[in-house]
């Protein structure tokens, strides 16, 4: 398909003089999003609050010996934030992960919660092979079939659902402040033990469904779904929370062997209204988003300041200054 699209491109440039026009990313369509940052004359005035905005400041999981859970991630960088996203001058770089991620979501129901990708993007083309593209391929069969097995319904209002509760910070009562969710699923889901009528069904795709090693020093880069327990559910509780309905993961990998798939379920107060973990991740989701908010607050009063660290190096800000001085130093 990108050899048909790429000849008919070229033949309306040489036959009929059209400027050729890069598709993005060839391949890769992001959605345009609003900042979820607004500031007038200095000050905070509107704050959209999301899963991914909550993890990309604090670490949401439990604590390693080397970071507490709901602790500030050490690369937190206040000024990398307001670049990406109260200027949007810059964006999040797309890892070879998250682009895998994308195209397998893509592939399933039509799109991820930001972006889609139709095909490969170029760029990527020398990190992967086409084992790497037909892995994924074979991953999205075997959703199909999952579909089937489990009474996934998949329809064109069920698919990326977007929702938003109102959030009263009383510490900050002035500000307009809400929590945006988008659901992959929303659909009935029934196997084994679980017989949900209506579930979220976030999609995820791994290496390896079973990998139970989390980096102590780093847990935010490790997917463990052998020991989910090891990991943030943050996602999971509050989009429970905000849906008023339970919430599942539904894992594929592509390893070199022995490729499946599983369910990974949160608890949360809808779905185990009386289990105590559940309960806890309630109320950290709470107390969690009051420290976001402060922690956005306390970083716009004084001026987005600069966290210089070895992250500096792989900032997307490319005119930081730090960045500048820490790949010379």
């Amino acid at each position: 398909m990108n050899d048909i699209l790429e000849y008919i491109r070229l033949s309306d440039h040489i036959l009929n003089g059209i400027p050729i026009k890069k598709l993005v990313d060839d391949g890769y369509i992001p959605k345009k999003k609003n900042p979820p940052i607004k500031i007038k004359d200095g000050k905070i005035t509107d704050i959209i609050l999301s899963q991914s905005l909550v993890k990309s400041i604090f670490w949401t999981g439990p604590a390693t010996p080397h970071i507490g859970s709901w602790d500030m991630l050490p690369h937190a960088c206040p000024w990398q934030f307001y670049n990406l996203n109260v200027t949007q001058k810059y964006r999040y770089p797309q890892s070879k992960s998250m682009m895998l991620g994308n195209f397998f979501e893509t592939l399933c129901i039509g799109s991820g919660a930001y972006s889609k990708t139709l095909s490969i993007p170029k760029k990527y083309k020398d990190e992967l092979n086409t084992v790497d593209e037909d892995r994924v391929y074979d991953a999205v069969e075997r959703f199909k079939r999952v579909v089937k097995e489990t009474g996934i319904i998949i329809a064109h209002n069920n698919t990326q659902v977007e929702h938003s509760i109102p959030i009263l910070d009383t510490d900050h009562e002035d500000i307009r402040i809400k929590f945006k969710m988008v659901a992959d699923l929303i659909s009935p889901f029934f196997y084994q033990d679980i017989n949900y009528d209506v579930t979220i069904i976030d999609l995820k795709l791994t290496k390896d469904r079973n990998l139970d090693f989390v980096n102590p020093y780093k847990p935010w880069e490790s997917y463990a779904w052998g020991s989910p327990e090891k990991m943030s559910m943050f996602q999971g509780t509050s989009y429970s929370e905000g849906f008023q309905m339970p919430f599942i993961n539904l894992v594929f990998d592509i390893p070199k062997e022995n490729p499946g798939w599983k369910v990974v379920p949160v608890k949360t107060l809808i779905s185990h209204s009386d289990d105590n973990e559940a309960r806890l991740r309630n109320l950290e989701f709470k107390q969690g988003v009051k420290d976001t908010i402060s922690t956005l607050v306390e970083w716009n009063n004084n001026e987005w300041p600069k966290n210089k660290g070895s992250w500096c190096t792989k900032c997307p800000v490319e005119d930081c200054e730090m960045k500048n001085f820490i790949e010379h130093v």
